[in-house]
């Protein structure tokens, strides 16, 4: 599997003599730089682009655990630098597509719709690994694509209702099959 590394560096200094402090992503051949809030002056820059200031450092370096230890719970293979960039600096104050779905199905009137809504938000978090499902990973295109897959290949079986049918045995229930996706 592709691992993404993360490192804080600095690029060049400001005119007003200190240097901005980035953090170098990189992954798969790339790298991306993210501009934090930091600065150090030049005498805590060592060689071309190492920080020697240990409060950035420790601040530099407390970001990164929370992003790897946020990157640790999906599977990032598919992506590209900046999906991976965009997937950690968003801030974990994200709606629940999971709660979202619930409080949706529980507004339906109908029964049957609401099962089988209910059935899907089931079987969607059973594939994704998670019983709490967030939007961002959801609208994200890598993420559905291998489930898009599945499902345009796959044959539809939608349960009716359990109808009764006469046949030569007595009474027997039918399954109907419809058509693909």
């Amino acid at each position: 599997m592709k691992t993404v590394s993360m490192k804080p560096v600095v690029q060049k200094p400001r005119k007003d003599g200190f240097w901005a402090v980035y953090i170098r992503f990189t992954f798969d051949g790339r790298c991306h730089f993210w501009k934090t809030s930091k600065v150090v002056s030049s005498q805590n820059v060592k060689s071309k682009s190492e920080i020697t200031d240990s409060y950035v450092l420790s601040f530099c370096s407390s970001l990164i655990l929370q992003w790897m230890e946020k990157l640790n719970h999906v599977d990032y293979s598919a992506w590209n630098i900046n999906d991976i960039v965009e997937y950690v600096t968003n801030d974990d104050s994200q709606v629940s597509f999971s709660s979202y779905a619930r409080t949706y199905i529980e507004k339906i009137d109908k029964p049957r719709t609401a099962k089988n809504y209910t059935l899907v938000l089931k079987h969607l978090e059973k594939y994704m690994g998670t019983c709490e499902l967030m939007w961002w990973p959801m609208v994200h295109h890598h993420t559905l694509t291998p489930l898009h897959t599945q499902v345009s290949t796959a044959h539809r079986f939608r349960r009716m209702p359990a109808t009764a049918m006469p046949t030569k045995y007595g009474t027997s229930v039918i399954w109907a099959k419809v058509a693909t996706f």
